[in-house]
């Protein structure tokens, strides 16, 4: 419990203080995604949506709505969705997900 706080902690620091461009860099998706695996792990459900969403949010500003590469950012909800006991919500981003892989657009 301990480690997860300083991972969030941490997490944070990074992201604040990346020196990155704007809040929608490319660059933050990997460590904004992290956190919210660490917020997933402990339990935190709102939190860890909150930063999934952020990061699909960045992707989606910078990859084409059609592109593959949102299967990542896309494939943590579903999991967390199931863990919220939001089965609706999950699969409708799991049919979101199949439609980008059918579609194979890159």
């Amino acid at each position: 419990q301990n480690r997860g706080k300083e991972a969030i902690a941490l997490l944070q620091t990074i992201i604040s203080k990346s020196g990155i461009g704007d809040s929608s860099d490319m660059a933050l998706v990997w460590p904004i995604d992290v956190l919210g695996r660490t917020y997933q792990k402990q339990g935190n459900y709102p939190e860890a949506e909150k930063q999934f969403l952020r990061a699909l949010h960045i992707m989606e500003e910078r990859v084409p709505k059609n592109s593959v590469a949102l299967q990542t950012p896309l494939s943590r909800l579903v999991p967390l969705y199931v863990e919220m006991g939001r089965i609706e919500d999950s699969e409708k981003i799991r049919q979101r997900i199949n439609t980008l892989l059918t579609r194979g657009a890159d």
